[in-house]
């Protein structure tokens, strides 16, 4: 009798370790929702990769993307990147480095700026890190040569060891666009959408 319940005994703890251990494994192995979808889980769950000049960038199923006109070729001097939904867009801007250079200024001065220079943004911005960049995504006030309404917002751009913020990141600019006015909604999922932003 006790030589039954010593081995009945055995079976049930050998049984529960296998199971124990099979599933670690499994979820080690087989199941890593956290490696396979990361963007997935925060919402993000489509991409989109560009070729000239080359970026990626995550957006939410439910956005549109438009990028019938993404890339440059050596006839066209500008192209455009749309994702929006309704009547806000997040819009990539690239331009050759043959075009013509803008008129309007292109190093961002913030509050806490040590450096003087004429594209001036108000003190109410975010700051999004994304490895090396820093992205601040902001009102634009208005300035010579031009004036920006509450229906758009400008990210201007750093790497960690620089000093300056600029509104050129490689040949791009990035806008936030809106023609009834951002609510808070909109302005997280595009600085998340900003955050996965990858350039060369």
């Amino acid at each position: 009798m006790n030589k039954n319940r010593f081995n009945l005994l055995l079976k049930i703890l050998i049984i529960t370790i296998l199971g124990v251990i099979g599933f670690f494994v499994y979820k080690t192995y087989f199941f890593r929702p956290y490696i396979q979808m990361p963007w997935v889980m925060r919402g993000l769950p489509k991409g989109y990769t560009n070729s000239n000049p080359y970026y990626s960038i995550r957006y939410p199923a439910d956005w549109n993307i438009d990028s019938s006109d993404a890339n440059l070729t050596p006839e066209k001097q500008g192209a455009i990147l749309s994702i929006s939904k309704g009547d806000v867009e997040f819009q990539i801007i690239a331009r050759s480095a043959d075009s013509s250079p803008s008129r309007y200024p292109t190093v961002c001065q913030f509050p806490d700026s040590n450096y003087k220079e004429n594209l001036i943004v108000n003190g109410d911005y975010i700051e999004i890190k994304s490895g090396d960049n820093i992205y601040r995504t902001t009102d634009v006030l208005p300035f010579t040569g031009g004036a920006v309404g509450s229906g758009y917002k400008t990210v201007c751009f750093k790497k960690s060891n620089e000093e300056k913020f600029t509104n050129k990141i490689g040949q791009m600019n990035i806008n936030y666009k809106t023609l009834t006015g951002f609510d808070d909604k909109d302005i997280e999922i595009m600085n998340r959408m900003l955050s996965t932003f990858q350039f060369e």
